[in-house]
This record gives structure tokens, C-alpha cells and sequence, in this order.
């Protein structure tokens, strides 16, 4: 079961950190700071066969 997120967290801080560093960076991909797009992508969405 997925814990229930608390609409009230912020983003840790050492995220925010990395967050800046990275836009700040010779990178050229989207970046998202909320709860749901940080959800989504840390969930494996693979489609495993037998």
C-alpha cells in the first residue's frame, strides 16, 4: 500500500538544492517541483510479461 502524502509537505530541501543546481546546469529536460510529478516518476511503470 502508498502512503498517503500530506498536501502540507514541502519539498525537502536537499531536493529544492539539487532542483536549483540542475536548472542551473547545461541540462535541457523538464523539471517539475510538486508532489505529483515527483510521485509519478519515482514509481516503477515498467510492463513485466511472463
Amino acid at each position: 500500500m502508498i502512503p498517503r502524502l500530506s498536501l502540507s509537505e514541502s519539498t525537502p530541501k536537499f531536493v529544492q538544492n539539487f532542483l536549483e543546481v540542475l536548472s542551473k546546469s547545461e541540462f535541457s529536460g523538464d523539471i517539475h517541483h510538486d508532489n505529483g510529478s515527483r510521485l509519478v516518476t519515482a514509481t516503477d511503470n515498467s510492463m513485466h510479461l511472463d
